[in-house]
């Protein structure tokens, strides 16, 4: 970005002309001026012992964003100013910290709605999803439920992805192959329903997310964006259980199945007891 090139994470994330022009910026400990190491890990190590908790979580969210600022920039994204980065990872850290406070409150089924559309349409088709994971083998599962208004199951499925350990990133994946799901069966009106708060939260807005699957969390609001009505709802483990079945039974067997208007019938009885 400074026309240099830089040979180390040290230059792009504090030596840089404008990485020094971000943390210029900064009150504090964490200003450039204080800190004279030559490495990134030194400068980390140095700050560690001086910043409190929510310093260093600024830090983190700083360096990342000037991190994704270069790669924007090197593949000709836009250019965004020092004080816009501050404010931007400012913002983000205001949202982190109000997530955590949010988390400790008790969420309903009908407290957590986020939609494109005020309220449901004729002809919506509800998509459950759930993601299971086995941390030794290092597989997901993905299990996937599409009903009408009537409570039939219009399709399902169930599939397996290798290389996925954390929870967080499955759930993600999980959703966006169920949007992937409900586009290949032609489905024009959704609502999905997903037991994760944390990624109900991420996919149902429009404000810039920065975690494990930012990636994924992109795309998937890329293919929301492809249905003219869509919500997103939070539901609770009990209202979930058929679809966290075909997603064991994925893992399990580690293979794809796909049922179009027919349950599956090792869910059959659990997909009765949800409807009523």
């Amino acid at each position: 970005m400074c026309g240099i090139e830089a040979g180390t994470t040290s230059h792009a994330l504090w030596w840089c002309v404008f990485a020094q022009a971000v943390w210029s910026n900064c009150r504090g400990p964490i200003n450039k001026s204080l800190v004279v190491k030559e490495d990134f890990f030194s400068i980390f190590c140095y700050l560690c012992e001086r910043l409190d908790m929510g310093e260093l979580e600024l830090f983190a969210i700083l360096s990342h964003k000037i991190w994704l600022r270069r790669n924007k920039v090197v593949f000709g994204g836009p250019v965004q100013s020092p004080s816009c980065l501050l404010k931007c990872a400012k913002d983000l850290l205001g949202d982190y910290r109000r997530s955590l406070v949010e988390a400790a409150v008790p969420v309903n089924r009908s407290s957590l709605v986020l939609s494109r559309c005020s309220k449901p349409v004729a002809g919506t088709i509800e998509i459950n999803w759930d993601a299971a994971l086995d941390v030794k083998k290092k597989i997901m599962g993905v299990g996937i439920i599409a009903r009408n208004s009537m409570g039939l199951v219009k399709a399902a499925m169930c599939t397996v992805s290798p290389y996925i350990q954390n929870p967080s990133v499955a759930e993600a994946i999980g959703a966006r192959r169920a949007i992937e799901f409900a586009r290949e069966m032609g489905f024009s009106s959704i609502e999905l329903e997903g037991d994760s708060r944390e990624v109900v939260l991420v996919l149902g807005s429009s404000e810039e997310f920065c975690g494990f699957y930012e990636n994924i969390a992109m795309e998937t609001r890329l293919l929301l964006g492809l249905f003219p009505c869509w919500r997103i709802t939070y539901v609770g483990r009990d209202g979930n259980k058929a679809v966290h079945c075909l997603a064991k039974l994925a893992v399990s067997q580690y293979s794809q199945h796909v049922w179009v208007d027919v349950c599956p019938l090792v869910v059959l009885d659990i997909v009765c007891a949800e409807q009523l």
